[in-house]
């Protein structure tokens, strides 16, 4: 069986790739993004004590309270339900919801 070339991934989707440039070149998302590096150290320590409660199948309550403690923590209003959901006033009046879970 021969062989046949394949084109670049960088060459299947440039529409795509222009449009990520384009969000990776917005000030908010550079600063998203710097905000991750400067709290690195505190995220790794997030993951591992999220990752330390148990959590068995239908069993996720205490990760999920875990979780709305921390969203309390970072100021987010309108915390709870067992998705541990909750919401950020965003700019121009807009509501960011910000969840965990699949409900």
């Amino acid at each position: 069986m021969a062989l046949t070339s394949r084109p670049e991934v960088s060459n299947l989707f440039p529409a795509l790739q222009q449009e990520i440039a384009r969000l990776a070149a917005l000030a908010e998302v550079r600063s998203a993004f710097a905000w991750f590096l400067s709290n690195e150290d505190e995220l790794t320590q997030w993951q591992l004590d999220l990752a330390s409660i148990p959590a068995p199948p239908f069993g996720e309550q205490g990760r999920s309270e875990w979780l709305r403690e921390r969203f309390l923590e970072l100021g987010l209003g309108d915390v709870g339900g067992p998705a541990a959901a909750g919401q950020r006033q965003g700019p121009n009046s807009c509501r960011k919801v910000i969840r965990s879970g699949s409900k």
